[in-house]
């Protein structure tokens, strides 16, 4: 999402505005427990939401080489907008299935 998006178009309803970049135009860091992995592919994506649609990425990354031996794998996304340099991130706490 890209609040400057937003603020450049300000007479344009959110809801008709796509918040999200080109993918081509988008850098993004995915590192798994500490360590980057590679990103294969990166897709601009419709969601359905509540209330409409709004816009996100898949992305598609390499399985880390080593997972934690905590009962949860941490996956930390950072994206730039190469075309304004908003920057976004995300943690996200993978729980293992059938941990003790």
């Amino acid at each position: 999402m890209s609040l400057s998006k937003y603020y450049s178009n300000q007479d344009k309803p959110i809801d008709d505005t796509d918040l999200c970049t080109d993918p081509d135009l988008l850098d993004v860091k995915v590192n798994v427990n500490g360590v980057p992995v590679k990103i294969n592919m990166k897709q601009k994506v419709k969601e359905y939401i509540s209330d409409g649609i709004c816009n996100g990425y898949l992305l598609h990354e390499d399985a880390p080489k080593e997972l934690s031996k905590k009962g949860y794998d941490i996956f930390r996304i950072e994206m730039t907008d190469l075309e304004n340099g908003d920057k976004g991130e995300a943690v996200y706490f993978k729980e293992k299935n059938g941990y003790l």
